[in-house]
């Protein structure tokens, strides 16, 4: 095999030169046009529903697959993915598989707050950091072409402690990690009292439907009570 001309994209294909040759080694792992093996599920009665490329669309808050006690996780959920997609997948099944034996799987964590400035980094609003001076990236230390010959040491030497820390200060903070319990900023009043007007016309508007009758001074008791059981007036809020 040598690689061709260029295609449009500007990539180099591989093309067959018709030569061939012998290398003997100790070890073959064949990376290329793989797929799950459910050789296992050959002389079983359970019917595992896959897609046409043997992957196995399980619920992705469980990884259970809805049918009895299997759970798929890793490639075998995602197709081909990287190790550490999967070590999430695995995370989650063993949550599941926890409540899964004790009769709990309905009972689902809810997922924590997480207040990123935007889905991913390239969206976030470059407004956001225009009070920082922009710092260059530090280059990473290599092994020489030399030195990697006929080695499998790691290429990438590492950064010592004090290029370490450099680097790590570059960090633009992309996400507030502070989920759920923020104190940063306490809600303004206006915001406040706007916030409290609106849960006070939802309860009042759902005291009148659950009894139509009511009479007016019922009803100033009733959210004078739902008043003190929902205070919003020392919530904190964040705004970023």
């Amino acid at each position: 095999m040598a690689l061709g001309e260029p295609d449009a994209s500007g990539r180099r294909r591989p093309e067959a030169t018709g030569e061939y040759f012998t290398e003997a080694f100790d070890t073959v792992i064949a990376a290329v046009s793989q797929k799950p093996d459910l050789a296992f599920l050959e002389n079983d009665e359970i019917e595992l529903p896959v897609t046409r490329w043997l992957t196995q669309e399980s619920d992705p808050d469980t990884m259970h697959s809805g049918l009895e006690n299997i759970f798929s996780i890793g490639d075998f959920r995602r197709g081909p993915a990287t190790a550490i997609e999967a070590v999430a997948d695995g995370r989650i099944a063993a949550q599941s598989i926890d409540r899964f034996f004790n009769g709990d799987m309905e009972n689902i964590p809810v997922k924590p707050f997480n207040s990123q400035k935007a889905p991913k980094v390239k969206q976030v609003d470059p407004q956001q950091f225009a009070g920082i001076t922009k710092v260059m990236r530090s280059v990473m230390p290599e092994l020489s072409t030399e030195e990697r010959e006929l080695s499998f040491a790691e290429v990438e030497t590492g950064f010592m402690n004090e290029e370490a820390i450099r680097e790590a200060e570059r960090c633009l903070e992309c996400g507030c990690q502070a989920n759920t319990d923020c104190s940063f900023v306490i809600m303004p009043p206006s915001i406040r009292w706007r916030t409290k007007i609106l849960i006070w016309a939802a309860a009042r508007n759902s005291v009148l439907m659950i009894a139509p009758n009511l009479s007016s001074l019922m009803l100033t008791v009733v959210l004078a009570v739902v008043s003190v059981l929902m205070p919003v007036t020392n919530r904190r809020y964040m705004v970023r």
